[in-house]
């Protein structure tokens, strides 16, 4: 989960959506069965990791041994407006085609 969505430090989006919350948290998942450790200590503005994800859409390729495909949804579930996220469904179809 991303503590700063829930509050609204990073985004201003109200309200709080937990369904992408919980793709934020598979994505979290994801990253650890592939890589061994989280992407960042925490995704607020104060972590370097999470601001350097921030500005590199190739963020994840440079700190893991990934795919094209895996990063591009990498991206979309680490979507800052929760709105645009990427849903389950969505989310499935991309894992099942990689």
């Amino acid at each position: 989960m991303n503590p700063t969505e829930c509050v609204g430090d990073i985004t201003e989006h109200r309200p709080y959506s937990t369904r992408a919350s919980d793709i934020w948290a598979l994505g979290v998942i994801l990253i650890n069965m592939v890589g061994g450790n989280h992407p960042w200590s925490s995704a607020a503005s104060t972590d370097e990791d999470f601001l350097e994800y921030l500005e590199d859409p190739a963020y994840f390729m440079s700190k893991l041994p990934i795919t094209d495909g895996l990063n591009a949804i990498l991206q979309r579930i680490f979507t800052l407006n929760s709105f645009q996220r990427i849903n389950l469904k969505e989310l499935r179809k991309a894992v099942i085609a990689l």
